[in-house]
């Protein structure tokens, strides 16, 4: 699982990646500023992708959410105003 910056976009692309065997994912949940769903199957080895987008609402400096994963995992995600 990696994180992304959206820099001044409106929006980046979180990585999930099978290591050691197959996996099945899930997005279950957004903390801070940020929407992003989704789910699906990867085999070993690996990846696919999340697509991660602002929330909507007033924004100021810079700002930081977090895409949790039903395996527990989270991700973080940044960008700037």
């Amino acid at each position: 699982m990696s994180g992304c910056d959206m820099g001044r976009n409106d929006s980046c692309t979180v990585t999930v990646t099978a290591v050691g065997g197959y996996v099945n994912w899930q997005v279950t949940g957004t903390s801070g500023p940020v929407r992003a769903g989704g789910s699906g199957h990867l085999d070993a080895g690996r990846s696919g992708g999340v697509q991660v987008s602002r929330a909507s609402g007033f924004c100021w400096g810079s700002q930081t959410g977090t895409v949790s994963f039903s395996s527990g995992a989270s991700a973080t995600v940044t960008y700037r105003c």
